[in-house]
């Protein structure tokens, strides 16, 4: 397989201010190769360090902003011609919950970050001598892989054919009331709430930190932001 033998098909992201993205890729390869597969090392990094106190706000372990795995797809997989196959997905999402994703953006209130995923592709053939090895030592469902195979590290990546090498990063920046607020207000136009509904839900949970810091925002800048 060349490098021009493997391409991205299609994708679509979507993104929030808040610093939550999902990606999802579909990916084409040429149909004369049909034996083998190909194998992808993600690396994940996160330009500023997260403290204590914001991993334990928002519920998730450091490592899910600083990773690097290996996982692998069968060619025979990757050889779908319909266009709703989805092969990888890249995402930092909470539950797709207007609650959630308002306690994740509160939960970064004066804070700001960049994620920055990078997918580097290999393709091993059934021929290959550490054909056999990846197939019996890789995780039949990894941490990070969602339900693909995958291994933490490999010591015979210099031996593999690499084939191609994408990119993707998101940022957030909250570090002031007004940027939090517009990313509030977006969070309540993707789940198609109005400003109505954004005072009922303050008036609902009045006792949540969350809501709390809202009204004094709504009231600091008005309601025309939900024009």
């Amino acid at each position: 397989m060349e490098k021009n033998d493997f391409r991205i098909k299609c994708e679509t992201i979507n993104r929030l201010k808040s610093g939550l993205f999902k990606r999802d890729l579909q990916f084409e390869i040429s149909p004369m190769i049909n034996i083998g597969i190909v194998m992808q090392r993600i690396d994940r990094v996160s330009s500023e360090e997260l403290s204590p106190p914001l991993l334990a706000k928002l519920k998730i372990p450091s490592a899910c902003f600083n990773h690097s795995y290996y996982e692998y797809w069968k060619l025979s997989e990757l050889g779908n011609d319909n266009k709703n196959v989805i092969h990888d997905t890249w995402t930092y999402w909470q539950k797709d919950l207007i609650q959630a994703e308002l306690e994740d953006c509160l939960a970064k209130y004066k804070s700001k970050n960049k994620i920055k995923m990078t997918g580097i592709i290999f393709w091993v053939e059934e021929s290959h001598t550490r054909y056999k090895e990846i197939i019996e030592t890789f995780c039949s469902k990894g941490k990070f892989a969602g339900n693909l195979p995958s291994k933490s590290t490999i010591a015979y990546e210099e031996e593999l054919n690499q084939i191609f090498q994408h990119e993707f990063s998101h940022e957030w920046d909250l570090t002031n009331d007004k940027l939090f607020y517009e990313a509030i207000k977006e969070i309540f136009a993707k789940h198609g709430n109005t400003m109505c509904n954004f005072y009922a839900y303050i008036d609902l949970f009045c006792k949540n930190p969350i809501y709390q810091k809202l009204k004094q925002l709504s009231e600091k800048y008005g309601c025309e932001w939900f024009s």
